[in-house]
């Protein structure tokens, strides 16, 4: 049985937790063979202890921060049995600071914190302390005891620790259920479940009356999440997928790649963000030609006179009405109906724009199907 130094990862100032002393520590995920995670809070730094007890507090602050350090690091390696037996600890340990947008208790020392986790809640809860908010300000009213209570939930998903992922963000078909994903984890690290999102397939501005579209996302998996819409109008949108509960004033946008695979691991999400993205250009997609809706019109139809050429146009549409791109195999054949004649193939030229024009010249004055 001995002490062990840990060896803490920092290699700039900014990546642990700067000195302090009297922050709020708990531990979390400590069950099943894990070492768990160490939390901590607040606290207060700059100023040396005599200071602070004879009251002449030069220099105190009171800190804000929260952060953690995952002391399954320890056994990286295999080293933990080595750390635990002869109190060499040489892996190196990373903390984490957890920012989030939003609001966050006052800065404190000496604070309570207990973490409600028994059956996987995560619930932090913080109450009371001290706040010194100026370092400089060694007047009695710039130190304050807090008695008020905060709650936070480590097991939520954070937007930073989330990416959707799939080719249903940057195309679609219209009439075609059209799949997304988003993975997401927790501040912790961990695949977050009980995610809450919210969906909107908007119109970009080169498509008029185009529909909006609010689909819902279900969960599918630990920390997996899929998305799924059925688009009916051709053209350009937007998708945008908010993550958050309260309303929009407490969501953020979640980015990700849309060519990447799904993916719990925080590393893959971290890769997958590198983009910055906030929003999904789409393209919906005619969908295959539909031959009841799509139309022939012009007076060739109907009418012509022999010897002089006619013409009419074919435009190709979807089940839904949306015009065809183009690249049809269309062939028109005209029939003499009383045999007077040999059957006539008509010319048919691609506009690719979904239509087609026809031109054709009969010789003989007769009746003819087409």
């Amino acid at each position: 049985l001995t002490w062990a130094r840990m060896n803490a990862d920092c290699p700039e100032d900014w990546s642990c937790p700067i000195a302090r002393r009297d922050a709020s520590i708990a531990i979390v995920d400590s069950r099943g063979g894990s070492n768990g995670k160490l939390i901590i809070f607040g606290g207060f730094a700059g100023s040396l202890i005599g200071d602070y007890l004879t009251g002449k507090g030069y220099a105190i602050s009171s800190l804000d921060d929260l952060w953690y350090l995952d002391l399954d690091q320890i056994n990286f390696g295999g080293a933990g049995l080595v750390c635990l037996q002869f109190g060499k600890c040489l892996n190196p340990l990373r903390w984490v600071r957890m920012d989030v947008p939003g609001g966050r208790p006052p800065s404190r020392f000496g604070a309570g914190m207990s973490i409600l986790d028994s059956n996987g809640e995560g619930v932090l809860y913080l109450t009371g302390g001290i706040n010194k908010k100026e370092a400089l300000d060694t007047s009695a009213k710039s130190t304050i005891e807090l008695n008020d209570l905060y709650l936070f939930q480590l097991r939520d998903p954070f937007y930073r620790r989330c990416s959707a992922t799939g080719k249903g963000l940057v195309s679609a078909i219209a009439g075609q259920e059209t799949p997304f994903f988003v993975a997401c984890t927790d501040l912790l690290g961990a695949p977050a479940i009980g995610a809450q999102f919210d969906v909107a397939v908007l119109p970009g501005a080169s498509c008029t009356g185009c529909p909006s579209a609010y689909p819902p996302v279900l969960s599918v998996g630990v920390g997996l999440y899929q998305c799924i819409y059925t688009p009916t109008v051709a053209g350009e949108y937007g998708i945008f997928i908010k993550v958050g509960r309260g309303g929009d004033k407490f969501q953020e946008a979640v980015g990700g790649d849309p060519n990447a695979p799904a993916s719990t691991d925080p590393q893959v999400i971290k890769d997958q963000l590198e983009s910055n993205r906030t929003f999904f250009e789409v393209l919906v997609l005619a969908a295959t030609t539909n031959q009841m809706g799509s139309t022939a019109r012009g007076q060739g139809l109907t009418l012509t006179t022999s010897g002089v050429g006619s013409e009419f146009t074919i435009a190709a549409v979807d089940s839904y009405m949306n015009r065809r791109p183009g690249g049809e195999d269309i062939s028109v054949v005209m029939d003499n109906m009383k045999q007077l004649d040999l059957p006539r193939a008509g010319k048919v030229t691609d506009n690719s724009d979904g239509t087609y024009t026809v031109t054709f010249a009969i010789t003989v004055s007769s009746t003819y199907s087409m």
